[in-house]
């Protein structure tokens, strides 16, 4: 498994996981809201987000 700090480029594998986290407490999903809010962090260097990818493609996880 690689932990790395996440791209934009992992966008499309991070919202979901990023919309199921805000699912498993309670919030509506949201995945076009997930994706804009991850993407403004990213673009305004508002947060440091790391991903876990596995021996394939996927991501497995973030924080």
């Amino acid at each position: 498994m690689l932990i790395r700090p996440a791209t934009l480029h992992d966008l499309p594998a991070l919202a979901p996981l990023f919309d199921a986290y805000r699912q498993f407490y309670d919030q509506v999903p949201d995945l076009p809201r997930a994706t804009a809010f991850l993407q403004a962090r990213m673009l305004n260097a508002e947060s440091t987000i790391l991903v876990a990818q596995g021996d394939s493609a996927g991501l497995l996880g973030f924080c």
